[in-house]
């Protein structure tokens, strides 16, 4: 039990020396990662679900701070960056397409084949010498998993493989079913920690649908050693991490008063000892996370927390189940449509009568409620963490560790912060 406790005390101790002391306020060891604030680039990223974009259609996106144009041409999605060459105007701006293969600037009519973004013809000018020489530059993209992929960064892009939530590429016989993408006031960084932060358990402990699924959990955990956390580091695979978390708090108390998840029966206290999360389950680079046996056991559920902007990520869910017959196909849809997607996800302003949030909508009140300090009061280098965010401080430094080059408005020379407000129509976020 000393040897144990050893053990745990080490844990404490590292998250206090990787923050400092209170007045030091010096750098972090994940630096790499606070400079992060746009993203990773050199990255695949979901950009929308598959049912998003029919053929012919176009479709605007901005991830990472960049602009980027869509559009399925039979049955294939390519992607250009979203402003014309010549004066920089939208292309989403007005949507113009006089063949299958073009799409045109609704300015000055320079039109290009979406395909390889080439300038082939100018309406105003014809037989100009730009023609063909001019291009709008091309995003890698590809289709799988029910989503559309598109690589944000620099010459040959890495294999997709190795930036698919591991049991999202490695299950078989998966039925994936789009559960939400919604637009939150978060940078990236502060929701995908807010998706595996274990003491955040506390804000889920009156989760509506928790009867339905016989779910019973603490309102806290934490590592009982270092080894509760494998690091995933193998090169050509996913880069992350798995979470087990061993010791549980299952009742809170202040001044006489219990707190706790109200499933818990207090005269039947689980024991503190045993893992609440399943093996699988942690966050992937670039900003993935992978939940198997969510909301139930036999289940699949990942998010990601696609940067938008600085304050903005857009956050994604897709659900899952393993299905070798119709007939359990045709069950997770039904399951699907009628409660399994709502308990965990209930999009503002969409809420039936007396319908109550669902899990991860609390997440969504967490992230934004954080957000201003961290972006506007330096509270990267002021919070002051516990031993609760061991598992936060290792994923910062395996992020520091493998960002080979963060987003920045330079690379592109795209928009700067206080432009990116939209004067034309956005596509809907569904």
């Amino acid at each position: 039990m000393v040897r144990e406790a050893e053990r745990a005390d080490a844990i404490y101790d590292e998250v206090q020396e990787q923050q400092g002391a209170p007045e030091e306020r010096r750098e972090r060891p994940w630096k790499r990662y606070l400079e992060a604030e746009l993203g990773l680039r050199n990255h695949w990223y979901p950009a929308f679900f598959s049912n998003e974009l029919k053929e012919g259609e176009t479709r605007h996106e901005m991830l990472l701070g960049e602009r980027i144009y869509f559009k399925r041409v039979r049955g294939r999605v390519f992607a250009v960056e979203d402003r014309c060459p010549h004066r920089a105007a939208p292309f989403s701006s007005r949507v113009e397409c006089y063949t299958a293969n073009t799409i045109t600037c609704p300015v000055h009519g320079f039109t290009y084949d979406i395909r390889d973004g080439k300038l082939v013809s100018i309406l105003t000018e014809n037989d100009s010498a730009l023609v063909g020489k001019l291009s709008v530059p091309p995003y890698p993209v590809e289709e799988k998993f029910s989503l559309v992929w598109v690589y944000i960064g620099d010459g040959e892009p890495r294999a997709l493989r190795e930036d698919v939530l591991p049991t999202l590429w490695n299950t078989p016989d998966l039925v994936m079913l789009p559960t939400t993408r919604y637009k939150i006031r978060a940078n990236w960084r502060v929701a995908i920690e807010n998706g595996y932060d274990t003491g955040h358990l506390y804000g889920h402990r009156n989760w509506a649908s928790a009867w339905r699924y016989g779910a019973v959990l603490p309102i806290g955990t934490v590592n009982k050693t270092k080894d509760d956390i494998v690091l995933l580091e193998e090169p050509g695979a996913p880069v992350g991490m798995h979470v087990k978390s061993s010791v549980n708090t299952w009742v809170g108390e202040v001044e006489g008063v219990k707190v706790h998840m109200n499933m818990l029966d207090l005269d039947n206290v689980p024991p503190k000892e045993g893992g609440l999360y399943p093996p699988g389950f942690g966050p992937f680079l670039p900003c993935g996370l992978d939940v198997p046996g969510f909301p139930r056991p036999g289940l699949f559920h990942w998010e990601w927390y696609v940067p938008v902007d600085e304050e903005h990520h857009m956050y994604t869910i897709l659900q899952g189940a393993q299905a070798q017959t119709e007939e359990e196909r045709e069950n997770f849809h039904r399951e699907h449509e009628e409660y399994l997607a709502r308990d965990v996800w209930v999009d503002p302003g969409t809420a039936r009568a007396m319908e109550p949030p669902g899990f991860n909508n609390f997440d969504s009140f967490g992230r934004e409620v954080m957000q201003h300090a961290y972006k506007n009061e330096d509270w990267w280098r002021r919070e002051r963490l516990y031993k609760a965010d061991y598992t936060i401080i290792q994923w910062r430094n395996l992020v520091s560790r493998h960002a080979e080059v963060v987003q920045t408005r330079a690379a592109r020379g795209f928009a700067k912060p206080d432009s990116l407000t939209r004067s034309y129509p956005e596509n809907p976020i569904p």
